[in-house]
C-alpha cells in the first residue's frame, strides 16, 4: 500500500511532501484538487497507472455532475441596483440576484438600454 503522506510536492521535489489530507504541501503553498490526489493514490496501487486513474476520475466526474441543461433559462430578480455608464462609452450594468442568492448582472450597451427602457415604459409600442 502506498503511503500517501510521503508523496513528493511537484513544485519543490526535494523535502516537500503532501499533508495527511493530500491536498496541501507540508512546506509550501502548493495545493492540488481532490481529483489530482485520487489519481496519484490510484496510480500508486499495483496494476494502476496515471492514465487509467485519470480515465476513472473523468468517468466519475461525468456521472456526478451531468452537463447543465442549457434549455432552462436562469431566473434572476432585479436587485434595485443600476450602474450607469461613465463619461466613456461604458455599458449600463443592472444588478440582479439568482433564485439561490448568487449575484448576476444584465449588461446593456446604449442601444439595448434604450430599447429595453422603451419596452418597459410602453409595452405595446404605442
Amino acid at each position: 500500500m502506498t503511503d500517501t503522506a510521503n508523496w513528493i510536492c511537484p513544485q519543490h521535489p526535494f523535502g516537500h511532501t503532501w499533508q495527511a489530507d493530500s491536498l496541501k504541501c507540508t512546506l509550501c503553498e502548493a495545493r492540488r484538487t481532490a481529483s489530482e490526489a485520487i489519481v496519484a493514490l490510484l496510480a500508486g496501487l499495483p496494476g494502476w497507472d496515471i492514465p487509467r486513474a485519470e480515465r476513472l476520475i473523468s468517468a466519475h466526474q461525468a456521472e456526478a455532475a451531468p452537463p447543465a441543461d442549457d434549455t432552462i433559462p436562469l431566473t434572476v430578480h432585479w436587485d434595485r441596483i443600476v450602474m450607469h455608464p461613465g463619461e466613456t462609452d461604458d455599458d449600463t450594468i443592472v444588478g440582479c440576484l439568482t433564485e439561490d442568492g448568487r449575484p448576476a448582472a444584465l449588461v446593456l450597451d446604449d442601444e439595448h438600454r434604450e430599447a429595453l427602457g422603451l419596452m418597459l415604459v410602453d409595452p405595446d409600442g404605442n
